[in-house]
């Protein structure tokens, strides 16, 4: 029977190195894991660390090895640099005189000898194990959390599906109101026109069922961020229920039945869902200006804590983004100027986060990051929050701008043809139209995001 990465790691990791310096999962002291993650595997989410072992003298763990799911992430005073082996690229191994070489795929050859004050008998039986774990299917691609604007496509378009059908579940079609929240996600996704083209042909027949959209999509999501992915979906299902279903609408949207669905099939648990929906809260209160910056952080940490008592890493919180439009990719990008990557398990190519962490981490630094560095006003936070919902908004419209230019094409054509059909020219018209309307509703919260914003800059002037 194939041995669990968690079982290879906790019987051969301790064996390893000869010493005591060897701490398994939960039991690794958290300032270590944080400065071995600083040090040589900033890619690495702390929560996918199996074992680490601390090499230095002083206990400071810069130095040492990291077991993942994914992957053998090593250091040594010896090294001119980490070495980093994931599991999916190892070819082969093999032992020679007093050394252990691992073969990686389009690499060179890494070789570990008694300089490294490693067990190599151990790591060669943890490296046998790890290709049986790996034929076996049981070896995660990444160690981080992959955003969601940098999965396949294939995984962007199957996202985006359920979301539509959900939307068109409700009552058969998809007003102006769901059009606008479906348009500003592709938007903030960086959808592609060709992939916006295949959107458009899924909203003009939605024709699947939920089961069907979600195998589709997790047959193509990296291994090992599929829990993340569903959490992010449910969030940003619950986000565009509660944007779509104007006042007075009644219960919560967590007894949506289509949201319910979705949490079934993708074993969400209620508290989980309960945290995403706060999580909506959080970020429609600082856009509305209901919290101020320096009440922030303490949301945040309050999030952040819900997040993990109910077992769900915060990050997939904000794998697609955050509601109030700052992307995933950008907050990546000013967490990794700030060097807080290796805090979070973060790479601008494979992690994303959302500022509930960015905050929850380092209020100050955060708001500094986010203002540009200069000393702002109290609403600074929030003003910035707007610029990038304004910029998303901007964005959103112009790609609204090119769909209606397509449709005006195809009506053009078809009115050209003698004999028209007259189903796909209704259909069109339609079509058309509730384009139009979503752009309209657009501009204005372009309209009111900008009064927003000078609002936020002269406080003394607003209402």
């Amino acid at each position: 029977m194939t041995r669990s990465l968690e079982d290879l790691a906790a019987v051969h990791g301790p064996s390893i190195v000869h010493g005591k310096s060897v701490w398994v999962a939960s039991e690794i002291p958290e300032k270590k894991l944080k400065n071995a993650i600083e040090s040589y595997a900033q890619s690495v989410a702390p929560e996918r660390v199996l074992v680490l072992h601390d090499a230095t003298v002083w206990g400071s763990a810069s130095e040492g090895f990291l077991l993942t799911r994914a992957g053998f992430y090593f250091k040594g005073s010896s090294k001119a640099a980490p070495i980093h082996t994931r599991y999916l690229d190892m070819e082969s191994f093999w032992r020679d005189e007093g050394g252990l070489c691992i073969k990686r795929a389009h690499q060179s050859v890494c070789r570990f000898d008694a300089a490294d004050k490693l067990n190599l008998d151990a790591l060669q039986l943890f490296l046998a194990g790890v290709f049986e774990a790996r034929d076996a299917g049981q070896v995660d691609e990444v160690d981080g959390f992959v955003i969601v604007e940098e999965m396949d496509d294939r995984v962007k378009l199957g996202y985006l599906q359920v979301l539509i059908q959900m939307t068109w579940e409700d009552d058969g079609a998809i007003d102006q109101r769901e059009l606008a929240e479906l348009q500003t996600l592709m938007a903030q996704l960086n959808f592609s026109p060709e992939l916006r083209h295949e959107a458009r042909g899924y909203i003009a027949n939605p024709c699947h069922s939920v089961m069907e959209l979600l195998a589709a999509m997790d047959e193509h999501v990296p291994r090992g961020c599929e829990q993340a992915l569903h959490l992010s979906l449910l969030k940003d299902l619950i986000r565009v229920a509660r944007a779509t279903s104007g006042p007075g609408s009644g219960d919560t949207v967590l007894e949506h039945d289509f949201i319910q669905r979705v949490a079934d099939l993708t074993s969400i648990s209620r508290p989980q869902m309960e945290v995403l929906e706060s999580a909506c809260d959080f970020d429609e209160q600082i856009l509305a200006g209901q919290i101020s910056d320096s009440q922030i952080a303490n949301h945040a940490k309050t999030l952040a804590a819900k997040a993990s008592a109910v077992g769900m890493p915060i990050a997939a919180v904000y794998l697609s983004g955050s509601v109030v439009g700052l992307s995933a990719s950008g907050i990546t990008s000013g967490l990794a100027a700030l060097g807080l990557g290796g805090v979070l398990g973060l790479s601008s190519m494979v992690t994303g986060i959302g500022v509930v962490i960015l905050l929850g981490v380092s209020a100050y630094t955060g708001v500094r990051w986010l203002t540009g560095g200069g000393e702002r006003s109290k609403s600074a936070m929030r003003e910035e929050m707007l610029q990038q919902v304004l910029f998303l908004n901007q964005r959103t419209l112009a790609n609204m701008s090119e769909d209606i230019n397509f449709f005006a094409a195809r009506l053009m054509e078809l009115n050209r043809v003698e004999e028209i059909n007259r189903r796909e020219l209704d259909t069109l018209v339609k079509q058309v139209s509730v384009f139009s309307g979503a752009l309209q509703m657009l501009q204005r919260k372009g309209v009111d995001v900008g009064d927003a914003i000078q609002q936020a800059l002269n406080p003394a002037n607003a209402g």
